[in-house]
């Protein structure tokens, strides 16, 4: 018998929005109603909003801030490669910032266009901000499993990093799993 909350979050209403039955979901029962609305025809209006929701809400608890993890330093990097990285890599499609949380090591993890694949590369940015090594391919890739980087809260208020926002694409890491 699913929970309350479950229910709530498949069958959302007035009294019982989506927004807060996602937020007050346990993690598995936030598994339960994602793996609900994935299943959902493609042409049901809401199912991608009930998504964007859902997976708004596993960012925000499987992410680090990155105020808290990444040095000034380390920020204006992040900041001056997300603000460039549409005019500067060709066929440049998106990016995040991972941590290795037993080194500390940071990455920028971008994704280009090639030959009509995604291409994943890597860029090691050190304390300082200067970036100290880089990797392509299924070494890149492989740096998903490695701690997610929320930089949402360095982005200008103004809303001058519209395209940092609109380029900045974590993996989707189910919690738990």
């Amino acid at each position: 018998m699913p929970s309350e909350i479950i229910a709530h979050g498949c069958a959302p209403d007035d009294a019982h929005p989506l927004v807060d039955s996602v937020a007050r979901a346990s993690t598995s029962e936030l598994v339960a109603i994602y793996a609900f609305w994935q299943g959902q025809p493609d042409g049901l209006n809401v199912r991608a909003l009930a998504l964007s929701i859902i997976e708004r809400e596993i960012f925000e608890r499987i992410s680090l801030d990155a105020t808290a993890v990444l040095t000034p330093a380390q920020q204006r990097r992040v900041l001056t490669f997300a603000r460039r990285a549409t005019t500067t890599i060709p066929a440049f499609e998106a990016f995040y910032v991972v941590v290795d949380s037993d080194s500390g090591t940071v990455w920028i993890v971008y994704h280009e266009r090639q030959h009509g694949r995604s291409q994943a590369h890597a860029l090691q940015v050190d304390a300082e901000g200067c970036i100290s090594d880089s990797v392509d391919g299924a070494q890149a890739k492989a740096l998903s499993q490695l701690s997610i980087i929320n930089i949402i809260p360095l982005l200008a208020e103004d809303g001058s990093d519209t395209i940092v926002f609109t380029s900045f694409k974590p993996p989707l890491v189910l919690p738990g799993t």
